[in-house]
């Protein structure tokens, strides 16, 4: 059993957070790179872009688990509604004319 927590015990804000962060720390080694190009050596260059690149892989693989949770989250809800209808159909047209009017109701005051 491991220790840490999955991606989808963790909390989407401290997902956001963390993802914020990490672009955050990608964004300042650039900045450094940057600044310090003028009076680098081409091994200090080297060194600071290689942190670089390893920042942007951890954010790239970061992004690829937030859209993989999304994704799988999305999915369980899209089976979830269509199991929904599948077994009560006139409650579902019944929400989604009420859900109809409404919207229509609300478009028609502007």
């Amino acid at each position: 059993m491991s220790t840490e927590p999955s991606l989808s015990s963790i909390g989407v804000e401290a997902r956001k957070d963390a993802l914020m962060k990490d672009i955050k720390v990608v964004a300042e080694d650039a900045d450094s790179l940057i600044k310090d190009v003028g009076n680098a050596t081409v091994e200090e260059v080297s060194a600071t872009r290689a942190n670089i690149e390893n920042s942007i892989g951890a954010v790239r693989t970061k992004l690829h688990d937030v859209r993989t949770t999304v994704g799988h989250k999305v999915g369980c809800v899209a089976n979830c509604t269509h199991a929904y209808v599948n077994q009560h159909p006139w409650k579902s047209i019944g929400l989604a004319s009420i859900a109809g009017l409404m919207i229509g109701f609300l478009l028609r005051r502007r």
